[in-house]
């Protein structure tokens, strides 16, 4: 009976100590939501026809009605249940892409400075510091905005990566 309390007892502290070194050796992120600010179009979601379009635009990534792959995207106001063609008088669309980690978060925001003629578009990619996980993923951040020319407007790309 004594062995068996004694050997009930080392088993319990073994599994209490796995269990918090388990708990306090890896710390999870947690990155909350997506989020978008500025001039993006919260309610209009981007669909491509296709993957990795990006990788073909060299540094173009204003998608308006002269751009050569205009014609490949479509939009959607209800989270994609239905989709139309993009009314490129409404509606520009600009991407970001950018090559992750497998658990990353992006915060999208577009602003535009008409007195300067210059559109922002600056990301801020959220990764967790101490990821396990060493697979990549590419990721082309597509964001809808209110119409604008390339013939008259400029665009600058930035990119953050914040660590927690």
């Amino acid at each position: 009976m004594f062995l068996k309390s004694k050997a009930l007892i080392a088993s319990s502290i073994a599994l209490a100590l796995l269990l918090v070194t388990s708990l306090t050796s890896c710390k999870k992120c947690t990155f909350g939501e997506d989020t978008v600010g500025g001039i993006v179009l919260e309610d209009v979601s981007v669909f491509p026809l296709s993957g990795y379009m990006t990788g073909n635009m060299g540094s173009d990534y204003h998608i308006d009605s002269s751009h050569n792959l205009a014609s490949y995207y479509e939009i959607s106001s209800d989270a994609g249940i239905t989709r139309t063609a993009v009314d490129y008088n409404t509606y520009s669309i600009l991407a970001n892409p950018a090559i992750v980690p497998c658990e990353a978060a992006f915060d999208r925001t577009v602003t535009i400075d008409s007195i300067n003629m210059l559109i922002t578009y600056d990301l801020t990619i959220k990764v967790c510091k101490d990821s396990k996980c060493a697979e990549t993923r590419s990721v082309e951040n597509y964001v809808a905005v209110p119409a604008f020319s390339s013939a008259n407007y400029s665009v600058t790309y930035n990119q953050i990566v914040v660590e927690q």
